[in-house]
């Protein structure tokens, strides 16, 4: 008796090998000036004194007396604006501005009006605290993550090869239920119930549960699914390429929408 193989349409084939390529290619060995190496590194951030890269062994900072002259040119680290983070950070409250993207950092509130703080015990609390770091914002929400600066094609494919593979896992029962005659109710389930993942799991299944004489019907309903499935890969796809060229300034406009709530959420009322 043959064992059934699971047959991948060809679009499928092409996103998952193009995939596979560009990961494959987007690893790079990072060799810092004294000589330690970074094999499989990933630049997970970039911060004004250095990257934080995950590599094969973990996750590690290179600071940027140790990159290569090559990499701080690449991801403009400049060495006066790394010294004043780092002073930021040592003394936070001689900051108003933080040098990583301009968040403000609220100063020390009085404890009476027109008269300032008494200094910290040794030992006290307020004074470990100070010494622990600088004073973030209270956002209800996790910090931005800093935009890619790599503009290489490598970067351009990798995200077209997200995009595509995101897509065709994410619609695959749709796919799969274009030769039944309720395509359009599996894709409305797989569309409005697939991040669930029990709903993807039950569009799926009820996508490849086969009745007889079915597949006669099927073409009624399948070109609207199909017209909808290419609008979304486009739009998807519409995405990937915003990410590459205009991902700086998507940045920079949530960037200031936080701060802007921050702002006023730290408004007396």
């Amino acid at each position: 008796m043959d064992t059934p193989m699971l047959k991948i349409p060809r679009p499928w084939r092409a996103a998952l090998l193009l995939f596979l390529t560009v990961s494959a290619l987007s690893a790079a060995t990072i060799t810092d000036t004294d000589g330690y190496v970074y094999r499989d590194a990933k630049v997970i951030q970039v911060e004004p004194d250095g990257l934080r890269v995950e590599y094969a062994q973990g996750v590690a900072k290179i600071p940027f007396e140790k990159m290569p002259a090559t990499l701080r040119e690449k991801y403009h680290i400049d060495a006066g604006r790394a010294y004043v983070y780092r002073d930021s950070l040592a003394h936070p409250q001689n900051e108003t501005t933080s040098p990583t993207g301009g968040l403000t950092i609220q100063p020390a509130a009085p404890t009476s009006a027109g008269q300032p703080r008494p200094p910290a015990k040794p030992g006290s609390s307020q004074g470990s605290a100070a010494s622990a770091g600088p004073s973030r914002p209270a956002y209800p929400w996790p910090p931005l993550p800093l935009p890619n600066t790599d503009k290489s094609i490598f970067h351009l494919l990798s995200l077209i090869a997200m995009a595509l593979l995101s897509f065709s896992l994410y619609f695959l029962p749709s796919w799969f239920g274009l030769k039944k005659k309720s395509c359009l109710a599996i894709f409305l389930v797989n569309f409005f119930l697939g991040w669930t993942l029990i709903g993807w799991v039950v569009a799926l299944v009820w996508a490849l549960i086969r009745k007889p004489g079915e597949e006669i019907e099927a073409q009624k309903n399948a070109p609207t699914v199909k017209l909808i499935l290419a609008i979304f890969l486009g739009l998807n796809l519409c995405s990937a390429f915003a990410n590459y060229f205009w991902g700086d300034q998507i940045y920079q406009m949530l960037k200031a929408m936080q701060e802007k709530q921050a702002t006023l959420q730290a408004a007396p009322r």
